[in-house]
């Protein structure tokens, strides 16, 4: 399990590991995600400054 995962689970939130990764490339890389993944919008609100589009 991943820092961000064992983290997200303290607060009893789940997140697959493959959208972690995800996540973790387009917060290096700047980038938004296009998503309706419910995945991402949990990572969103928890602060990690991750920037989704809505669909």
């Amino acid at each position: 399990m991943t820092d961000g995962s064992r983290a997200g689970s303290r607060k009893g939130l789940t997140v697959k590991s493959l959208d972690l990764l995800i996540a973790a490339y387009a917060l290096i890389h700047a980038v938004p995600i296009l998503t309706v993944d419910r995945d991402f919008q949990l990572i969103a609100c928890s602060g990690a400054g991750l920037h989704l589009v809505d669909v």
